[in-house]
């Protein structure tokens, strides 16, 4: 056997591993990759005019591959390495011939963790069950391949963090400005607070994000843990703050209270202009660091910092952060990517992955379909509808100006390059995509996302895919709706 020739396939395939998978077509190497394969296998370069192209490499696989089926015609055949097999299986064919679903599950944790992401073992006993075509507990290499065709194409997420464990961590780089110092409180004289301001990052050179943090304690002692919120004013932060009926019961139990601003930044003073740039700068770059969940998230993660800097006011313990929309989906990014956070209570907030969230073809024309029947109805009088309610919706629905595909026109981007950044960003954000790892942590999760809200308008699908969510849906609950309290007679006790 030709040792060399399933070695230089696996040679070619890792130098190409680092291409994104395209939708519509076979990814193209990269002028970088070319060059690297040329550095490796100079051979291949038949015309010696000093480049390489994808026709060359193709033939010079093709060469090499028939160069050792006629070595190993020559020689005794020795007994192949198992494991290797395995793997060129895998490589070349998506797979062995036939395995069962513990062997199945083995072998896709064992290439997700290669790959530093991790998947839920539902998710991967599901998986199997689809493309067991017949339910005999076994799926061929025939069964696999029906499925990846009928698949949808959807485009791997790059693997890499968007939070820097260091920038998040760092108190050097605070900044921080002792707006007022710690005091008993004035409206209720039950508490001590303290309001400064800090640098949550710098966006980019010479463009920092300054932002206002009030933090409260018990009157006597320090506060063990706290719950923390960017569900408040920015004017509403300068005065002293009076604890709310269930923010005084933490405090009697010795927890504290971190308040903070997130917001639209065209809502928070002096911050209308950068939130323009930001967006011009995150179709320009495709950077996650631009996004405004980034700063959103970043937000209460550098406010913890800030916190516990305190030394003197705030031991370590849990840290629990809650709130909707905005305040719902910053604490589940936190809790993801932030291990100081222990557990997030989130309404009307975004938790799954789903076809439609990602752009896939097949979901977004039937949204799309869905989308046009129901304003016809509208139209007809068949459907009452608000007009400002109306006009929100078509901002936000799919197909929409705000919709990836008129983004990536916009910017002057290909789809592919958009699906990239959006894939790299969700599957940072997204609780379910992070699943197994947050268990491993022991953290406490609960989403409320209401029946009937524009943004977390998957819970279809997320209750099919990811049944092991907590979740708790608020009847006619959303953005703007009007909840139908009576048809949930124990709505005190969710």
């Amino acid at each position: 056997m030709d040792k060399q020739r399933p070695i230089l396939v696996f040679v070619i395939l890792a130098l190409l591993a680092t291409a994104p998978f395209s939708n519509a077509q076979a990814q193209q190497p990269s002028e970088e990759q070319l060059a690297r394969i040329l550095k490796r296998f100079p051979e291949a370069d038949t015309n010696k005019d000093g480049k390489l192209n994808t026709e060359e490499i193709q033939q010079f696989v093709k060469s090499r591959q028939r160069n050792g089926r006629l070595a190993a015609a020559a020689q005794p055949r020795q007994p192949e390495d198992p494991e290797l097999a395995e793997t060129l299986a895998g490589i070349n064919a998506g797979g062995p011939d036939q395995e069962t679903k513990e062997q199945f599950i083995k072998r896709v944790e064992k290439n997700t963790k290669k790959s530093g992401r991790q998947l839920d073992k539902k998710a991967i006993e599901a998986r199997f069950q689809e493309m067991d075509a017949n339910q005999d507990g076994i799926v061929t290499r025939e069964e696999r391949r029906a499925r990846v065709k009928e698949a949808p194409k959807v485009e791997k997420a790059t693997v890499g963090p968007i939070f820097n464990t260091e920038e998040i961590l760092d108190e050097s780089t605070l900044e921080i400005k002792t707006l007022q110092n710690w005091h008993v409180d004035e409206v209720t004289g039950a508490t001590r607070q303290k309001l400064i301001e800090i640098n949550v990052a710098e966006l980019w050179p010479g463009q920092d994000y300054r932002i206002p943090v009030r933090m409260t304690v018990p009157l006597k002692g320090k506060a063990k843990g706290f719950r923390i919120t960017g569900a408040n004013s920015y004017e509403g932060l300068m005065e002293d703050s009076k604890p709310s009926e269930f923010e005084a019961k933490l405090l009697a139990g010795g927890v504290g209270i971190v308040q903070t601003v997130v917001k639209p930044l065209r809502q928070i003073p002096g911050k209308r202009n950068l939130q323009r740039q930001m967006m011009a700068m995150t179709q320009k770059e495709r950077n996650p660091r631009y996004s405004i969940v980034w700063i959103w998230s970043m937000t209460l993660m550098r406010a913890t910092t800030a916190a516990y800097a305190e030394g003197d006011h705030f031991e370590k313990g849990k840290v629990a952060g809650s709130g909707s929309s905005k305040n719902g989906i910053s604490p589940a990014v936190a809790l993801i990517n932030d291990e100081r956070f222990t557990a997030i209570c989130s309404d009307h907030a975004f938790a799954y992955y789903s076809p439609t969230r990602r752009g896939d073809r097949e979901a977004k024309a039937k949204a799309e379909e869905a989308n046009k029947a129901f304003f016809e109805a509208v139209k007809a009088g068949d459907i009452d509808l608000d007009p400002q309610r109306g006009k929100i919706y078509q901002r936000v629905m799919v197909g929409s100006e705000s919709s990836m595909d008129n983004m990536a026109l916009k910017a002057g981007k290909s789809m592919d390059e958009m699906q990239t950044f959006a894939n790299r960003l969700m599957s940072s954000v997204c609780v379910t995509e992070n699943w197994d790892r947050l268990m491993e942590r022991g953290v406490d999760i609960l989403f409320q996302p209401g029946t009937h809200d524009y943004v977390a308008y998957d819970i279809l699908w997320g209750a099919q895919n990811h049944p092991q969510l907590p979740v708790y849906y608020q009847p006619n609950g959303g953005h703007s709706q009007t909840p139908h309290v009576a048809t949930a007679k124990d709505e005190q006790n969710r």
